[in-house]
């Protein structure tokens, strides 16, 4: 990738406030039972979100690997230790305090020192389902960094494909294999309604799928010819990809599945950039918030307890917080999520 994507950052802009509305919806309707502040839309695209971060995460560490690797693995692990970690820290004192003096339903667990080293270092994801560990959603970031730390053995094996179909055949193998998998453990289990997108394996999938795809737009040169017709191809995968989205409510597994395909389509396609769609994404300024969406996805529980709080005071629905309790998540949120986001923007991420 010769130039930046902005189109690219726009969707992971895009994908982490999908996350963030679903989280607001699930916490929500669990303090209050049959009250929610968003409709079931907001409340499953979540899953999906995820799934796409996650895959576009994966597809610019494989495309931008040589470049990370030039100096070495230590050198690639403290080049991610020093994006992820650092926020985390910043936050999770907080989010420690809350857990032992103001409680919440969801936060149950991590109760000892070991799950608060863990989860400062992001390997929570290493010996339990983290999901109720202090901080709810860094569950999801754990996971993904344990398996940066791995990624140098899955792209040894990824790297000796050169022949393009086999790429292809490949990215279409794990795009079937998520898909399936996810509707086997909904099938199985669905009660545990979480486990269709929130599945180590699944993860596993995701990410190896992204490395796939992030290898073959090295390996794989678009034909001149078909470059001519890159609107009418934008017009038709994201009509699909929308066609999915409408779908949410009438019927969740085909959403599921022509979402899951379609995603490293949308992926290819903002590479490229080449298009009306992606050139106007491009254009629209979204990709400016991208490098404080760590930081905001790291923070945006407070945001979520904010709401609670104000809803609490302002409104009178959750009479079980104190007036003490409702000016201390608004104070935490304001100064975690600002102090978070010019910590890693400003001190970290321009280092880099």
């Amino acid at each position: 990738m010769t130039r930046h994507s902005y189109s690219l950052d726009a969707f992971r802009v895009l994908a982490i406030f999908g996350v963030f509305f679903c989280h607001l919806n699930f916490y929500n309707g669990g303090l209050e039972e049959g009250l929610t502040l968003l409709d079931s839309v907001l409340a499953n695209i979540g899953g999906l979100a995820a799934h796409f971060f996650i895959v576009l995460s994966a597809f610019l560490a494989a495309y931008f690997y040589d470049r990370g690797m030039s100096k070495g693995y230590w050198s690639y692990v403290k080049k991610r230790m020093r994006r992820l970690l650092p926020v985390n820290i910043v936050t999770l004192p907080f989010y420690v305090v809350i857990t032992t003096y103001v409680g919440f339903y969801a936060l149950s667990f991590g109760k000892t020192i070991v799950d608060v080293l863990l989860s400062a270092l992001l390997l929570q994801e290493l010996l339990k389902f983290s999901a109720q560990l202090f901080n709810t959603p860094a569950w999801t970031i754990s996971t993904l960094f344990i398996l940066y730390l791995i990624t140098p053995a899955l792209m040894w094996l990824i790297r000796k494909l050169k022949n393009p179909w086999v790429l292809v055949a490949l990215v279409v193998v794990l795009t079937w294999s998520d898909v399936e998998y996810r509707e086997w453990l909904t099938a199985v289990k669905p009660d545990n309604w979480w486990l269709n997108y929130a599945s180590p394996v699944n993860r596993i999938l995701s990410f190896v799928l992204g490395l796939a795809l992030g290898h073959a737009a090295r390996v794989i040169v678009c034909p001149q010819q078909l470059r001519r017709y890159t609107t009418y191809i934008e017009l038709a995968v994201f009509g699909i990809f929308f066609y999915g989205c409408t779908m949410i409510q009438k019927d969740y597994a085909v959403c599921h599945y022509v979402i899951t395909y379609s995603t490293p389509l949308i992926i290819a396609l903002c590479f490229m950039e080449g298009g009306v769609i992606t050139r106007l994404i491009s254009a629209c300024g979204i990709s400016k918030a991208s490098p404080y969406v760590y930081a905001f996805y790291m923070c945006h529980f407070f945001f979520i307890l904010l709401a609670y709080a104000v809803c609490n005071q302002m409104l009178g629905i959750w009479g079980h917080l104190t007036l003490a309790q409702g000016y201390a998540m608004a104070v935490a949120t304001f100064l975690v999520a600002c102090g978070a986001s010019v910590l890693l923007h400003h001190f970290v991420e321009k280092r880099f």
